[in-house]
């Protein structure tokens, strides 16, 4: 057996290339992405909760725009960004309240800023038990001064 018979009677190693299929990993790709979508929250808006104020608990969570803040705790006292107006079946504080959420329209439809729109928006915050008594005054006060769009504070459920 001479040398070149050694290369000649060497059988030639088929190779094959195995084919990958990625389409279940494209499938957990694509649930992940839309997963992390849903939970992103780009806004970066935070309330300090005054005390007596226990928070109702929500199953969705959408951005929160900039507004005004008005918060009513178990006692019924109401918080207007944070500042107490007394209680929701005051008189005194039905006029304090309504007054500065007055102000607060003027103020934002004197405001020129031609890139953001001028909307008046109030973001409640109610304490679990409120009656819808006490929230109805706060809703109707606040469309009697030209707040018509509100949002909702709740606490996401664990």
């Amino acid at each position: 057996m001479n040398f070149r018979d050694k290369f000649k009677r060497k059988k030639k190693v088929q190779t094959t290339v195995e084919e990958f299929d990625i389409t279940s990993l494209l499938d957990i790709l694509v649930i992940l992405l839309v997963f992390l979508l849903t939970r992103y929250d780009a806004s970066d808006f935070r309330i300090d909760l005054t005390n007596n104020l226990t928070l109702p608990s929500a199953f969705q969570k959408a951005l929160v725009r900039r507004g005004e803040v008005i918060q009513v705790n178990s006692n019924r006292t109401i918080f207007l960004n944070g500042k107490d107006f007394g209680s929701l079946f005051s008189s005194v504080a039905i006029e304090k309240l309504t007054n500065a959420l007055r102000e607060r329209g003027i103020q934002i439809d004197k405001k020129d800023d031609s890139e953001t729109p001028k909307a008046k928006i109030i973001n409640l915050v109610f304490d679990k038990n409120l009656d819808y008594r006490s929230i109805d005054k706060i809703l109707t006060l606040s469309a009697s001064v030209g707040f018509t769009e509100y949002k909702l504070i709740v606490e996401e459920e664990k």
